[in-house]
């Protein structure tokens, strides 16, 4: 099944985007270290990790600061008094990312921390005097981390980064297509129109393989992975072409890995495209689909295509579809 993340069918709903960004902008201003940085590390763990991996497939095109994301405790040998570290974690308790910070600050690495005020983190970005910018996250739910989180290191960051400002005209467009399907995808919609709930029913007590385009969408896969893992207690892997057709395709060669069995659950193949994707990148994708088919005619194989007018929408687009499904996914699974 075939599921387009636009809002061309969609309806006036009503829907609040919070522009974290704009929160963030004096304080962006306040600590400009962009003609000094060779290099951009963020320290982030969870969902706030996943942030991150977004932020850098959104920025690939844009920008020309390398950018890395660390979620342990070894620093690359090559950060430096020259590379900027931020860390960035709603709770400030993580202990590998306060022991990076600090492996940071032994090195002269300049370093910016973003988190709420009542944590080890924050009481150690006062201690040492590091620039300090609160994460406005006021749910514990993954998914409200996640978006509290991105779009703070976008505000954090963008400037660095050559991302588009909060008032870019692009992203403005972005923000009123993501109202608009909201709407789209929404409880509000009858069951039957509703392509994210028919998604969810189609994924529902089944183990899932999620296959994305490289870049963008593959970091979209990601968070689609885990919170589906998470919301919908269901198991997923990610993975991300053109790798997948050589690496994967083995496997496949028995029909019987992905059929159902007593006692087993049904596989379902899940396929996150951009509208933009490179042609072979599409043959690619095809070929697989192809493939499957002919191995497991029962298998049950989806797809969703992210349209926009920019990386930003197209992003936005597919990972609300994913935040709508997960929901969808709690409600049966009695998360939260």
């Amino acid at each position: 099944m075939l599921y387009n993340s636009t809002a061309t069918a969609a309806r006036s709903a009503p829907g609040t985007y919070t522009l974290f960004e704009e929160r963030a902008s004096e304080w962006q201003k306040a600590h400009l270290l962009h003609q000094s940085v060779s290099a951009l590390v963020i320290l982030a763990s969870g969902f706030c990790s996943l942030a991150a991996t977004c932020l850098k497939a959104l920025c690939t095109s844009t920008s020309k600061v390398p950018v890395a994301i660390i979620d342990g405790y070894i620093l690359p040998a090559w950060i430096d008094a020259t590379v900027l570290v931020v860390a960035i974690s709603p709770a400030g308790l993580s202990q590998e990312l306060i022991y990076s910070l600090s492996e940071a600050a032994d090195r002269h690495a300049p370093v910016w921390v973003i988190t709420g005020s009542d944590g080890h983190l924050y009481d150690i970005a006062v201690a040492q005097g590091y620039p300090w910018m609160p994460m406005y996250c006021d749910t514990h739910h993954p998914i409200g981390e996640f978006v509290a989180a991105f779009w703070t290191l976008y505000g954090a960051l963008g400037g660095l980064l050559g991302l588009p400002n909060e008032n870019n005209a692009p992203k403005r467009t972005m923000f009123n297509a993501l109202s608009l399907q909201s709407g789209y995808l929404s409880g509000d919609v009858n069951d039957a129109e509703c392509p994210a709930r028919l998604m969810s029913v189609a994924l529902g007590e089944s183990d899932i393989r999620i296959y994305a385009s490289p870049g963008l969408m593959a970091a979209t896969a990601s968070v689609w992975k885990s919170i589906i893992n998470v919301c919908g207690r269901l198991h997923a892997d990610a993975y991300a072409f053109p790798s997948v057709e050589y690496d994967e395709l083995i496997s496949w060669d028995q029909a019987s890995v992905y059929s159902k069995h007593p006692g087993q659950r049904h596989k379902s193949v899940l396929f996150v495209r951009d509208a933009h994707d490179d042609p072979k990148v599409r043959e690619r994708v095809e070929n697989v689909r192809g493939r499957l088919a002919s191995l497991d005619g029962s298998l049950n194989q989806h797809e969703i295509v992210a349209y926009g007018e920019s990386d930003l929408e197209r992003m936005w687009s597919a990972l609300q579809f994913g935040f709508w499904v997960a929901a969808y996914l709690a409600d049966v699974s009695g998360f939260s």
